[in-house]
């Protein structure tokens, strides 16, 4: 299998990665997202495995683990993954990690999790086909349910930054809003910021074609318009 290139893959190192958590954990996404993976994992059997991509910092871990889950990660960056070691400290041993493209996760026997949690990188796609060939590989590896999340707005998609708060961003430091449009013009990984704002019919059509049905959606997230979690399990 030939893996795409594509901005997110190269943006989680460096500076990126090691302030990921810092400048997160405390947006009413990140502890809605925190609740809502936590409520899965207690509806999940005791001792069953969840395969966590892309793995990130291991933010999910603790929760997992109060679950008594066994926990199995793969993440496309050796940084993001290196920041998980220091952030969990021992119970990083306790997990399996693995530096691999979700796209091609080789490592990985047919059925050899019985559970995958996707969330915040089916934004990051930029075509259907990738989503298509990432869907496939969770279906190949995963027994029995992916617990995945969409950003997938009704009507148009907001702007999670609109044009007013960036002018007055851009009145209050001139300096910085040059060196983001020069750093953009290089199309530097690190500021690609792009969100793929793909069909929700699409998605799901192509889900279930690798046989994952879906069961349940959860609510809407308060702080941000169309993000959900999808609850499917194999047909």
């Amino acid at each position: 299998m030939t893996a795409s290139l594509y901005s997110a893959k190269l943006k989680y190192s460096g500076a990126v990665a090691e302030e990921y958590v810092g400048k997160r954990e405390e947006a009413p996404t990140w502890v809605w997202e925190q609740e809502q993976v936590a409520a899965w994992a207690r509806s999940r059997p005791a001792g069953s495995s969840v395969l966590d991509v892309p793995f990130g910092t291991g933010r999910y871990v603790p929760v997992y683990r109060a679950a008594g889950l066994k926990v199995r990660g793969c993440d496309i960056s050796a940084d993001m993954i290196a920041v998980a070691r220091r952030e969990l400290g021992e119970a990083f041993g306790d997990c399996c990690v693995e530096v691999a493209d979700a796209e091609d996760m080789r490592h990985l026997a047919d059925g050899e999790v019985d559970a995958v949690l996707c969330s915040r990188f089916i934004q990051w796609l930029p075509s259907l086909d990738i989503v298509d060939r990432i869907l496939a590989e969770f279906a190949r590896v995963a027994d029995d349910e992916l617990f995945l999340q969409l950003r997938i707005p009704s009507g148009a998609a907001p702007r999670a930054n609109p044009l007013g708060a960036r002018v007055r961003r851009a009145l209050a430091s001139p300096g910085a809003a040059v060196g983001r449009v020069l750093r953009r013009l290089r199309r530097d990984p690190s500021t690609d910021w792009t969100i793929h704002i793909h069909p929700e019919p699409e998605v799901l059509a192509r889900a279930r074609a690798h046989g994952w049905v879906l069961a349940a959606v959860s609510e809407e997230c308060p702080s941000r318009p169309g993000l959900r979690f999808y609850r499917l399990r194999k047909g």
